[in-house]
């Protein structure tokens, strides 16, 4: 570690080295008075060298920053070097230990320092080691676990390793650091223009010297780290942050990633940040909260501001300092088309031609990403090109993957395969799902280019409810409707979304709309009425809580961009106050015999080997209370058993295949 010191540590080392000699044999006598004085001698000459490396040094020492920010003495040097010189120099180990005995094997305690400076009297209260030695809230300086009941005066205290690398000269941070964070990079080439007005006025509140806690808020990806680190650096600081998702579960861990933290900032004069603290309440460990804020508030915290960052406010630890919130917003479309050009690069795949728009516009005006996003979509494109010229399909490609990852298992996507021909329903009904569709496909002409934006802040989202008997085409029509706008459909797994814990289910949820917004997904909530049922009166704790999450749902709902689709066996099961937010309100009814003709004919695939003479019409007929769901079940039903006999698709096989699921539906014949 300290071959590459600088050559002031090395020689303050040997000082000590001599010093603690001098100590040992003053203390033993077994040193005539000649031979004492030569050591006396060579230690006055050490000193002597120590001031002279120490003027000669390049730019600022480490030890002479560490003097400056924690405004330390002379006394308070030693007793650091003393400290680094117990583990790192084996010479001076073994002279300590020959004047303490056994005590230096924990560290240096005040009453081993007094021996080694050769204190008398009162000037060995001048040590002071206690709690709010700056050497020892800044962390340079721990005591072992275990002896914090112990005397003053006999508790032993080490150098932190990483105090004695950072003497050394090492920019190495602490591997408890690195495990949880580290100090952050603004990326080469960042494109920082929609974020002037954050910069500003988050460089106002870190230059003010105000001790302040800046709250910077925004959703995933949206830069909140980059912004600190880029606003420090303009004053000339480092950002050293810790991830609070990242953090240990075990308690003393937690403090040790904490206190290193408090540290690092401490050499480096960094500005510290807590990342992602909503992570501890997703986490469920809000109890931590206040040792957050006693790291950052504590008189061994740094002074000046601090950063915390989340993607909303929510419950914040209850910090004794004043709050000054700040909001990272996403980027616009064409900061986003800047955005994708630079994380993709120069590729002919991509490249506007002969004045034609450039392909990534529309790439950027239909996904409403985070700079940090399109990052990671973009190198999900790039591995799936694997080295040719990367095209549109590549980025959508890319960009689907990391959506879906975004939903967490929380929603499944799906694909439909069937088309508007194989859709047999009234024309009445036809035309609302038509016009449903068109809504949606036209809500950028009416909400951007003719303003409509101005006018409506909510609701500017579309959400429908199909309701209607099971196996009517209501999740199939939601497909289709997804395929027309070009949208990925994803299904909402409600057995993950719905949580017993308070709170949960809306957290859930909140990331599944997050997630359908940033990628312009169909949201379709499948037996809505589990999620959206009617508020009731509030008779007990769990009545209060459920309509909190319908509550919510209407919040969400309202103020989602997006196209969202419920469906339901049990429309007297929906709450109300959906109807109002609702564009489209579509019943489906069990079909009419000749739709239920169609059904069959149309569920037939053409290269299936079907009899001639088959009768549909007396399949409708008999099978009245079969619905386009239950018709599908007895058509594949069919299928499989003239499979099995070897021979084409015939009435017999589908009588007896319709025959039993009117036995599954309940249904006597």
């Amino acid at each position: 570690m300290l071959a590459d010191a600088s050559p002031h540590l090395k020689v303050a080392l040997r000082r000590l080295r001599l010093q603690a000699a001098v100590a040992r044999a003053d203390q033993s006598g077994v040193l005539k008075p000649e031979e004492m004085g030569q050591l006396v001698a060579q230690l006055a000459n050490a000193r002597r060298d120590e001031l002279a490396a120490r003027s000669a040094g390049d730019g600022e020492l480490p030890i002479d920053a560490l003097a400056r920010r924690l405004e330390l003495r002379p006394l308070d040097e030693s007793v650091l070097l003393a400290a680094v010189a117990l583990e790192a120099d084996p010479l001076f180990a073994i002279t300590v230990s020959a004047l303490g005995g056994e005590e230096p094997r924990q560290g240096l305690t005040a009453k081993l320092l007094a021996q080694l400076f050769g204190f008398a009297g009162d000037e060995t209260l001048d040590l002071g080691l206690g709690a709010m030695h700056p050497l020892v809230r800044s962390g340079l300086l721990e005591s072992p676990h275990g002896s914090a009941g112990m005397v003053e005066t006999l508790r032993p205290w080490r150098a932190a390793t990483r105090a004695v690398s950072f003497l050394a000269g090492s920019d190495d941070l602490d591997p408890l650091l690195l495990r949880c964070g580290g100090v952050i990079d603004v990326p080469e080439n960042a494109d920082l223009d929609h974020m002037s007005h954050s910069l500003e006025l988050l460089g106002r509140a870190i230059s003010s010297d105000q001790d302040v806690i800046v709250l910077v808020e925004g959703p995933e990806g949206a830069g909140r780290r980059t912004v600190a680190a880029a606003a420090a650096g303009a004053l000339g600081r480092a950002a050293v942050m810790i991830d609070a998702g990242r953090l240990s579960a075990d308690p003393l861990r937690f403090s040790a990633e904490l206190r290193a933290l408090r540290r690092e900032c401490w050499l480096r004069g960094a500005l510290p940040v807590v990342a992602r603290i909503d992570a501890l309440r997703r986490d469920g460990r809000e109890g931590r909260f206040p040792e957050i804020a006693d790291a950052l508030e504590s008189p061994g915290a740094i002074s000046g501001a601090a950063i915390i960052t989340a993607v909303d406010g929510g419950e914040l630890p209850d910090f004794r300092r004043r709050i000054f919130r700040l909001k990272v917003e996403t980027p616009g479309a064409k900061t986003r088309q800047r955005l994708w050009s630079s994380a993709l690069g120069t590729l002919s795949g991509l490249a506007a031609e002969n004045g034609a728009p450039s392909p990534l516009a529309s790439v950027a005006e239909r996904y409403t990403m985070t700079p940090g996003v399109i990052q990671r979509a973009a190198a999900n494109a790039r591995m799936l090109a694997q080295g040719r010229d990367l095209t549109v399909a590549d980025v959508q490609a890319g960009v689907s993957t990391e959506i879906y990852e975004r939903f967490g298992g929380l929603a499944t996507r799906v694909k439909i395969s069937q088309s508007w021909d194989d859709l047999v329903l009234p024309a009445d009904t036809l035309d609302e799902i038509k016009a449903f569709s068109a809504r949606a496909k036209h809500a950028a002409l009416v909400y951007e280019t003719w303003g409509f934006r101005d006018k409506l802040q909510r609701g500017l989202g579309l959400a429908a409810l199909f309701s209607g008997p099971p196996g009517t085409g209501k999740t199939m029509v939601a497909g289709l409707i997804a395929g027309a706008l070009d949208l990925e459909l994803y299904v909402v797994d409600l057995a993950n979304v719905v949580s017993k814990w308070v709170g949960e289910t809306e957290k859930q949820l909140g990331r599944i709309f997050d997630a359908a917004a940033m990628g312009q997904a169909l949201l379709l909530f499948d037996e809505a009425d589990a999620l959206f049922a009617k508020r009731t009166e509030v008779k007990s704790s769990n009545d209060r809580y459920a309509n909190l999450e319908v509550n919510y749902l209407l919040q969400r709902i309202e103020a989602f961009g997006g196209v969202a689709i419920l469906t339901t066996n049990l429309e007297a099961s929906v709450d109300p106050a959906f109807k109002r937010r609702l564009a489209a309100d579509v019943r489906f009814y069990a079909p009419e015999r000749d739709e239920r003709e169609r059904l069959w004919r149309t569920l037939l695939p053409p290269r299936a080997p079907v009899a001639a003479n088959l009768d549909f019409t007396a399949l409708a007929d008999f099978y009245k209370d079969m619905c386009g769901g239950h018709i599908r079940n007895a058509v594949l039903r069919g299928a499989f058993l003239a499979a099995a006999e070897g021979k084409s698709i015939a009435q017999d096989h589908l009588n007896r295949a319709a025959r039993t699921e009117y036995r599954a539906m309940g249904k006597v014949l």
